[in-house]
């Protein structure tokens, strides 16, 4: 099946549930995807998305992380070399490592949640 008949199948798909025609040059509303995942380990943060520290933390050079800060998430990477998370915030910076953070990493959700609005 070609683009234009993909396209044809959704929107009669569309049409058979009620759904309404978007206005011409607005986007069609997504449906509301439902509560964020749980922080289960550093993989599951999202950019853009506020976080709370739940319980006190130092990361591998010893930056202190205090219960109730908030940090916004921008991204991570990873140097497999060295085992090491690099976790980027607007606020500042986690560095994690796989064998010295071992306990923080497979308990991660245990030290950083999602933040209210």
């Amino acid at each position: 099946m070609n683009l234009a008949g993909v396209l044809k199948a959704i929107w009669s798909a569309l049409r058979a549930s009620g759904a309404e025609a978007p206005a011409a040059g607005s986007p069609p509303a997504l449906p509301d995807a439902g509560p964020a995942p749980a922080v289960s380990s550093v993989y599951d943060l999202q950019p853009g998305r506020r976080y709370r520290v739940l319980r006190d933390f130092s990361d591998h050079y010893g930056n202190r992380f205090e219960t109730g800060e908030r940090l916004t998430f921008r991204g991570r990477s990873f140097l497999p070399y060295h085992g090491g998370h690099t976790l980027q915030f607007e606020e500042r910076g986690i560095w994690l490592q796989e064998e010295d953070n071992a306990d923080i990493l497979g308990r991660f959700g245990e030290f950083l949640a999602l933040a209210e609005p």
